[in-house]
């Protein structure tokens, strides 16, 4: 058989044949020398078989332990390979009722350690171009000049310039022109794009293996503010996480947070271009373990050196170079992939890109050349015969780098070629929004499960405890390490795995937005393709008509298109089967909550009110209101942010109860069309609010319009049965220093008996049966307000307290029972927030999780696509 024919197994099994040999004969040395039974502690023999296998040219100085026992009457002997760096330290049984027992395995194990070991790497090159043409005022404090900057982080090499003809930018940063912004919902044009190119060292290993090399990057994007030109400073940063597999084609929302934000959707495409040998100072430490030719003998080295001859050495170069070559080619299909989609054309084959023929035609033809050129004249004397093998081996090697310098030439012209036709391409950005928005609300609810409960509220199904169970094995499972992602991943709203919560839904009454149908494995099949033509736009054009705004400026009417084509975009079937497997393994019960099937919201006219808690102002709850606004883009809502309480919240519940009232009163009294919908939001001590002022007198002739009330943290039942002392005696002296009625009132300390208090007064007389739909939201590791508090239930500790616990048991029943008579829908959420500040104060105290539902832009998100608060239509639209 002709040496190029041979297969890669066949030298392997050679080499390891040999191995066992050697290894039988040297361990047979050792036992005669050390005699039987007895632990080898031979210095001289192992120095001898260390230096045997340094000859056998397996690299680096490892040692080697060996022990003979008895193990079940029979003798044993084992190795134990002792390189720090070792990641397999169970001993090798070498020896097994008295015969040589897989001695192979021992020859293996040094060679895949060694081989682990090694830091050969290749220097990769990838290009990213940020484009960005709109800037929007989603909801600025400060009119004045506002840019925004970019740039890559922890990497050694990055270079910058502006796309396509700019120069290099010194400080390899991207920024953008400033702009002047003034009003709310402006918008300003940009029309600028970046390109970086970043060098990296990777490990051989991923490049010459069998699938595409993938690349993740971090960048920072900055917003920079100043009241005059040139005077701007940094007032918000988020994070971007791209993914390179081997390109990436994305656009994204990207929105900063509180007083500054303003949003923006970045047009992102990154390719993988230059694989070769280190060339770049910065990367070049250790140049010489990085060499090209050592690389491409990676593989060779799993085999016995001594064993190989010229012909072999150059078929394994050709092949680890072939390896390179198929990653570049990788990118040129992929960019061919992204071409077809963007020009929507299925066959789509640009003659920037060779097709696959060509190109395996071309790598067997050189492959063919090479093997030739490594044939030694059979009459070359021997002199000759190393003149000329050193000769050929150097001329492999120069036609390596001259082959892989043409290929990445080749990847630069598709790419450069790619970014000229389609960088710009508008179609194409609305394909890409539509994706990265559908995977973003895919992503949000993943973590979401929903159990029906036929009994009352007072016989929950589960219990507190076991959705603590529930969330340990959720984080456990597989499905968990894939949740849904956009290409590029904006970590403050899109959330990282880490960052993203489980909310656990206790759901009353049927509720058609719960997907309760089994899905089978068998059924499921991966539908990555989305046909947006067959989807009916006119209902957008006709719905931005019907509002008659002359405001509605480009940027929203385009974000409610994205919004309403994202809204057709398949499910990941692949991960749903994948979850629904794993929750089968675990036992559970639930159904898992769909994305919003129609974001465009009724259009009936709705007002949102909103009221912060203790200590809290208007401003607490400006995410909410412009999170609302970015899932229903021009959706038919107004808010009111109630701001009469402002450093006013020590009073009583009464007197702040007494504001809100007069407020909403006059708000709703000044307006010459009063809303068809009013929904409430309360925070902490401002749930209570909205009982009191729902059910006030002067809002009673408004009370036919009240829709949802969304209750986060809400101490329905007291700050009775927390878990924390340090928080009870922290309220205690804020009570007494500050003189605080509202928290004396909170601790159910405001009467001398309990039956007195204005928290056990409300269950009867502001309950919240008022609203057609309650939404009671705790959060876990909340230590402000017990969770069973939020959930209007009593805890087990409750039943045996002959305290306080019949007050309890009491307020949570007339509550519940008043929400039963009227038929209200009632809904508990309990939410999982994860990666919370840790070994701070705020997590010792419980406040972070108490706050997270009012600054988590995750949370929040996925909240309102999990309970589709406010569009209790469940999106059935009438135009």
């Amino acid at each position: 058989m002709p040496f190029k024919q041979k297969t890669e197994l066949e030298f392997s099994a050679k080499a390891v044949k040999r191995s066992a040999d050697e290894l039988k004969t040297l361990f047979e040395k050792i036992e005669a020398k050390a005699g039987n039974w007895q632990r080898v502690k031979n210095e001289k023999i192992l120095k001898e078989c260390s230096e045997k296998w340094q000859e056998r040219e397996l690299r680096g100085d490892f040692e080697f332990e060996f022990e003979e026992f008895f193990l079940n009457g029979e003798q044993t002997q084992i190795v134990r390979c002792k390189q720090e760096q070792c990641k397999d330290k169970k001993p090798i049984d070498l020896r097994q009722n008295g015969s040589w027992y897989d001695i192979s395995q021992i020859s293996k194990h040094l060679r895949t350690c060694r081989i682990e070991n090694n830091k050969n790497q290749l220097q990769v090159t990838f290009e990213v171009v940020f484009g960005l043409d709109t800037v929007y005022n989603l909801d600025l404090f400060q009119k004045g000049w506002y840019k925004l900057r970019i740039y890559p982080v922890n990497e050694k090499k990055a270079e910058c310039r502006r796309y396509p003809n700019g120069p290099r930018e010194e400080s390899g940063i991207a920024e953008f022109t400033p702009t002047y912004i003034r009003y709310r919902r402006e918008e300003r044009k940009i029309a600028e794009a970046f390109m970086f190119q970043i060098h990296r060292l990777v490990s051989t290993k991923p490049i010459l293996g069998d699938n595409p090399l993938e690349i993740e990057a971090e960048f920072t994007i900055e917003l920079w503010f100043g009241e005059d030109d040139g005077e701007e400073e940094a007032v918000s940063t988020r994070k971007l996480h791209i993914l390179l597999k081997p390109t990436v084609h994305d656009v994204c929302t990207v929105t900063f947070d509180y007083g500054f934000m303003l949003t923006t959707r970045l047009t992102v495409h990154g390719a993988i271009t230059i694989i070769n040998q280190p060339y770049s100072v910065e990367l070049m430490a250790d140049h010489e373990s990085n060499r090209l030719e050592r690389a491409l003998l990676h593989r060779a080295e799993m085999e016995d050196n001594d064993l190989m001859d010229d012909e072999m050495i150059a078929s394994y170069m050709c092949s680890g170079q072939l390896r390179i070559i198929r990653q570049l080619h990788w990118t040129i299909k992929a960019l061919k992939d992204a071409i077809r989609l963007a020009s929507r054309v299925s066959d789509a084959n640009p003659p920037m890109i060779r097709s696959e023929a060509e190109i395996s035609d071309d790598e067997r033809k050189y492959l063919n050349n090479v093997l030739d050129k490594t044939r030694i004249p059979d009459n070359a004397s021997k002199a000759d015969r190393a003149a000329i093998q050193e000769k050929i081996r150097t001329d492999i090697v120069d036609m390596i780098h001259s082959n892989l310098a043409k290929t990445c030439g080749n990847v630069m012209n598709a790419w450069k070629s790619f970014l000229d036709c389609y960088l710009k391409d508008k179609h194409w950005k609305r394909d890409l929004s539509v994706k990265n928005r559908g995977l973003r609300m895919e992503r949000y609810v993943s973590g979401s499960i929903s159990f029906m409960n036929i009994v009352k509220l007072s016989k929950n199904k589960h219990s507190l405890e076991y959705y603590d169970q529930l969330r340990d094995k959720m984080l456990a499972s597989t499905f968990w390490g894939h949740l849904p992602r956009p290409p590029v991943l904006v970590q403050e709203t899109d959330g990282y795995n880490a960052d993203m919560p489980i909310i656990i839904r206790d759901c009353y009454e049927k509720d058609p937005s719960v997907g309760t149908t089994p899905v089978s494995m068998e059924d499921l099949v991966i539908n990555d393709v989305f046909d947006q033509s067959k989807v009916n736009n006119d209902v957008v054009d006709k719905f931005i008509q019907n509002r008659r705004n002359p405001n509605d400026v480009d940027f929203e009417k385009e974000e409610l298109r994205i919004a309403h084509l994202s809204s057709f975009e398949p499910i990941n079937q692949s991960f749903a089967a994948q979850r629904q497997k794993n929750m089968r393994d675990i036992n559970v019960q639930g159904d898992f909550i769909r994305p919003i099937s129609n974001v465009l919201a009724a259009k009936e006219s709705h007002l949102i009110i909103m009221l912060h808690g203790l200590e809290g102002n208007s401003n607490d709850l400006r995410l909410w209101k412009t999170s609302i606004e970015q899932i229903y883009p021009l959706a038919h809502f107004e808010y009111l942010l109630c701001s009469s309480n402002h450093n006013l919240t020590q009073e009583t519940f009464e007197e702040q109860g007494k504001r809100i009232t007069e407020e909403v009163s006059e708000f709703l009294l000044a307006k010459e069309v009063l809303p068809e919908k009013i929904s409430w939001v309360g925070h902490s001590m401002g749930a209570l609010l909205v009982r009191i002022a729902a059910n006030s007198a002067k809002l009673e002739p408004f009370r036919p319009l009240f829709e949802d009330f969304v209750s986060l943290c809400g101490p329905h039942t007291g700050l009775y049965y927390m878990d924390s002392a340090v928080v009870g005696a922290g309220l205690w002296l804020y009570e007494k220093w500050k003189k605080a009625a509202s928290l004396k009132q909170l601790a159910l300390r405001d009467a001398s008996q309990v039956s007195d208090t204005s928290i056990f007064k409300m269950a009867p007389n502001c309950p919240l049966s008022v609203f057609k739909r309650v939404l009671l939201v705790s959060a876990a590791g909340d230590r402000y307000v017990s969770p069973h508090s939020a959930r209007i239930e009593s805890p087990k500790s409750a039943f045996t307290d002959k305290v306080n616990g019949t007050s309890n048991i009491l307020i949570v029943e007339t509550l519940q029972k008043k929400l039963e008579v009227n038929k209200t829908i009632v809904e508990r959420y309990h939410v999982f927030h994860q990666n919370l500040p840790q070994d701070t104060a705020t997590k010792v105290i419980g406040r972070a999780a108490h706050i997270a539902v009012l600054d988590s832009q995750v949370f929040i998100s996925a909240f309102l696509i999990a309970s589709r608060a406010f569009n209790s239509g469940h999106g059935k639209v009438t135009l």
